[in-house]
């Protein structure tokens, strides 16, 4: 089952109150029927 994960490098975007992390959009070959999704990182008492 472990076998079955990818590992992906994100592009970072910066911030000083936490970072956002681009995970997917229209251009990557793995792309299938959906815009864009972003993970936040939210630095404490930011």
């Amino acid at each position: 089952m472990l076998s079955k994960i990818k590992i992906y490098k994100l592009n970072k975007l910066k911030n000083s109150k936490g970072d956002v992390l681009k995970y997917l959009n229209k251009n990557n070959k793995y792309f299938k029927k959906f815009g864009e999704i972003y993970f936040t990182e939210i630095k404490k008492k930011k």
